[in-house]
């Protein structure tokens, strides 16, 4: 058995770092919170076993994230931003909007609607990036969505309701 004193890795606490860092794959969607986890558990651990962290960090990579960090990667914040320059949202709110306006109704209407909710949210997500209040952001999405539903749904009796609530709504805001 070998003595705990000379392990290093004996300080670094492996449930909580397994329990922080998820697998990232380099999905845009997932990169915030995979950089908070990381840095949450840089502060949680001793300045001397960092580099464990650094090693453990890497291994939490697959896909596109892993393939943006190479071997000799010196350091986390290193690691982080090469991570964020190859693996941040290229997405505008000006591209989400052209995507929510391109969308059409095919056959299934959960999944148009589906595709409209993902849509929205990703597109009050982008509103405040570029540092617009939440309240203010949601409306905004909310408005692009509600306008795609109401000028790609084909049921002639849901446009007359959704362009009422729509009315509605934009009265009581």
């Amino acid at each position: 058995m070998a003595n705990p004193g000379n392990n290093q890795a004996a300080m670094f606490d492996l449930k909580t770092a397994t329990a922080l860092i998820q697998p990232y794959d380099g999905s845009p969607a997932g990169l915030d919170g995979f950089v908070d986890s990381v840095n949450l558990l840089t502060e949680l651990t001793a300045q001397a076993h960092l580099g464990i962290v650094l090693k453990f960090v890497k291994t939490r990579l697959s896909g596109k994230a892993r393939s943006a960090v190479p071997a000799d990667v010196a350091s986390m914040e290193a690691l982080l931003d090469l991570i964020k320059q190859n693996r941040a949202s290229k997405e505008s709110p000006e591209s989400v909007t052209a995507k929510l306006k391109a969308l059409k109704p095919k056959g299934d209407s959960d999944k148009f609607l589906e595709d409209v909710e993902k849509l929205t949210t990703e597109l009050t997500s982008l509103y405040v990036k570029n540092e617009i209040p939440l309240n203010v952001a949601t409306k905004m999405a909310t408005k692009v969505g509600v306008e795609t539903l109401v000028n790609k749904i084909t049921d002639s009796d849901t446009r007359i309701i959704m362009k009422f609530r729509n009315c509605t709504w934009s009265i009581l805001q």
